[in-house]
């Protein structure tokens, strides 16, 4: 599948005619339809363009064709290990807290026997 092909289907996924898509990257119409239909090239500028009107289009995939359509699936799974990162570091901070609570213990009974033995 190539770049023609992928800018057709995230029109259709964002149920956009070819004028309305246009409209909201700023790209005339003719220019689009011509670039679709491999009259001309699909030009750095209509990227762009697309790329700034949807900055949730992954760029890997409309160039490539690589991994998913939007950035969200990516975000997803960085956020799913970012929570169970941030799990991770709240159950160690109340095992640190566990220790510290032993240690602050055992220090005064440390101390009273301290005192006993003087």
């Amino acid at each position: 599948m190539d770049i023609r092909q992928r800018i057709s289907d995230f029109i259709i996924s964002q149920n956009l005619s070819v004028r309305a898509f246009g409209n909201v990257c700023g790209i005339h119409q003719a220019t689009l339809d011509k670039q679709l239909k491999g009259l001309r090239d699909v030009s750095l500028e209509t990227v762009i363009k697309i790329i700034s009107a949807f900055p949730n289009l992954s760029t890997e995939w409309l160039l490539r064709g690589n991994g998913p359509i939007y950035l969200t699936d990516i975000t997803n799974q960085s956020n799913d290990r970012l929570n169970k990162l941030i799990a991770t570091i709240g159950e160690m901070q109340s095992i640190v807290e566990e220790k510290q609570q032993a240690i602050d213990a055992l220090q005064a009974e440390n101390d009273k026997l301290k005192k006993q033995i003087k």
